[in-house]
């Protein structure tokens, strides 16, 4: 402890609205220790506490989100390998531009030695992004005081903790955000954010499905007004076309009331859906970034994870490319818990067509009406019928559609389609995710008949 506490006590409380004042804002706590570190104050003392302090709230954020995760951490001897599932491409560095935009606002500019490297994660939607996120989050210090790794957890925005990034893709890709969203805030503060990192000698990683909507133009801007200079390492999952287009028809209607969902077929035969839903897969995400960032992409098989590497293994190990050993080891470690199942789609529908078609027996409701719980309740009834049917009719999209989706699928995935499997069956396997129930004929069936005549309704469903 310094004997002259007193006197440095009284000399922050007098300096640090002046250093304030001079710059504006202070950008991050090590900012702060550095203009410190200047004046001679406290020095030892302030580095100190303000570790410890970091240390103590960031592990409890920690186990927290860890918690919220579903995940718990195993004892493994496995260390990092490379992985069949990845294609790791050339990286290049970036012109700088100007140290000043034309507002005055402080911009990338190149750095002396080794230049920082930017570990850019595009998604796409429905490839295990969220997953990824949260698990950054969750190890933010590990990767910021053991793998010199940045990720901007804490910045102004409607979006918080693993999506803070979803903030900066809404605000630059010019797609509608939440009406609370401020833009010039958020990006201000982003910028602070990077400007401190790599005046740190950080390296910075940031995911967010929204850069997948990105155009050339933008990528181009979004790394002149931000990273030039810097060393950008894209990363881009891939997930078979079709299995993808299923995957996003779910989550376009999971959270959506079942009588306003759309099937698969009228998804996909809707006019230009499939030039809407193809910009942002990862075949044209990919192109659009290699065009600009000159081949420096990194591929990951989304489907490997069935081969004993976790999606959050090979992104952090592989992804990012040895440079976060610490994390990659606690990834290894990690095991993700998938809990609260849904109910299919089907069920839904199946539910919608019974009540159009008052097939229910209501026995105290006025306009066909139901409750959340009661709806959960029928609709797993409906999901434990499902599982025991069998040689439902279904509907399937044209001949021609189902071609375009295949074709897709075959001329896009970057990978081997099959390993195991013949190319006949995988082109089955293709055709009967592009179909749906015929929910009218199931109705008509004698024994969905009985199913839903048998339902008890009531309000005391359970």
């Amino acid at each position: 402890m310094h004997r002259n506490c007193g006197a440095s006590t009284f000399t922050v409380l007098v300096l640090i609205p002046a250093v304030l004042y001079l710059y504006g804002s202070l950008r991050s706590i090590h900012q702060l220790q550095r203009t410190l570190r200047l004046l001679t104050i406290g020095r030892g003392d302030i580095k100190e506490n303000t570790f410890a302090t970091n240390k103590q709230r960031d592990s409890h954020v920690l186990k927290k989100e860890q918690s919220a995760l579903g995940g718990v951490a195993l004892p493994t001897n496995e260390e990092s390998t490379s992985s069949t599932g990845i294609h790791i491409t050339t990286p290049r560095q970036w012109q700088a531009s100007d140290s000043f935009d034309e507002n005055n606002n402080t911009t990338a500019v190149p750095v002396s030695g080794n230049p920082p490297t930017l570990f850019w994660h595009v998604g796409p939607h429905k490839t295990s992004t969220t997953a990824i996120q949260r698990f950054l989050a969750a190890n933010k210090y590990l990767l910021r005081e053991k793998d010199n790794i940045e990720s901007p957890w804490m910045m102004p925005g409607h979006f918080h903790g693993a999506e803070i990034v979803v903030n900066v893709a809404r605000c630059l890709s010019g797609r509608k955000g939440p009406k609370d969203m401020s833009c010039q805030q958020m990006l201000q503060s982003f910028q602070h954010f990077v400007a401190g990192a790599r005046a740190d000698s950080k390296n910075i990683v940031l995911s967010a499905e929204g850069f997948s909507f990105f155009n050339e133009l933008q990528i181009q801007q979004f790394v002149q007004d931000y990273f030039a200079g810097w060393e950008i390492r894209v990363i881009v999952f891939f997930r078979r076309f079709d299995d993808w287009l299923a995957s996003l028809h779910f989550q376009k209607n999971r959270h959506t009331p079942f009588r306003e969902r759309s099937n698969i077929v009228d998804f996909l035969e809707a006019p230009s859906i499939f030039s809407t839903v193809e910009f942002h897969y990862s075949h044209k995400v990919r192109e659009r970034y290699q065009s600009v960032t000159d081949h420096n992409v990194t591929i990951v098989n989304f489907h490997t994870a069935d081969e004993g590497r976790s999606l959050i293994e090979q992104f952090v190990c592989d992804g990012l490319q040895g440079m976060a050993p610490h994390t990659c080891r606690a990834a290894q470690r990690f095991v993700s818990i998938k809990i609260n199942k849904s109910h299919s789609l089907d069920s839904g529908f199946l539910l919608a067509e019974a009540l159009e078609q008052n097939m229910l027996p209501l026995l105290d409701f006025a306009n066909r009406t139901l409750s959340s719980d009661e709806e959960t309740s029928l609709l797993a009834r409906i999901d434990r019928k499902l599982e025991t049917s069998t040689d439902l009719p279904v509907r399937c999209l044209s001949e021609t559609a189902q071609g375009h989706v295949w074709n897709r699928t075959k001329e896009w995935f970057p990978f081997d389609l099959e390993r195991s499997k013949s190319l006949s069956k995988a082109e089955n396997v293709s055709r009967s995710r592009t179909c749906c129930l015929d929910v009218s004929r199931v109705c008509a069936l004698d024994d969905w008949k009985a199913f839903f005549r048998g339902l008890p309704v009531s309000r005391e469903i359970d």
